[in-house]
């Protein structure tokens, strides 16, 4: 759970939402910086996720479903509400115990629907 809380507080964070917005303004003047946010941000993180997830599917604890397809599920759940939220200002940033809730809720979850039982 460590590295989901992890996770949200970084990409939640003041200073990763002004980053984030300001990519955002600048990617249809110049389509590269986009490929490299993407690249260095979502693709990196969904990579090292990815390779934990297929780990726990060696391991018997999760059903054998495409690992990057899990991957996208799990960020989803993990991020998009309150991402986007930030992004659009009509949030704070979170504190440690709403990011801990948060991450708590969407792994019982994810378990329930992915785990082996």
């Amino acid at each position: 759970m460590e590295w989901s809380s992890a996770l949200v507080g970084v990409v939640t964070s003041e200073r990763y939402i002004k980053l984030r917005r300001l990519v955002i303004s600048e990617v249809t003047n110049r389509p590269e910086l986009g490929q490299l946010y993407f690249d260095h941000t979502y693709m990196k993180g969904t990579t090292a996720i990815t390779e934990f997830l297929s780990r726990q599917q060696e391991k018997g604890r999760l059903k054998a479903i495409d690992c990057v397809r899990l991957t996208r599920y799990l960020v989803g759940m993990m991020l998009y509400e309150i991402m986007h939220a930030r992004i659009m200002n009509v949030m704070p940033e979170p504190t440690k115990e709403q990011i801990s809730y948060l991450t708590e809720q969407v792994l019982d979850d994810f378990i329930t629907v992915f785990g082996n039982p």
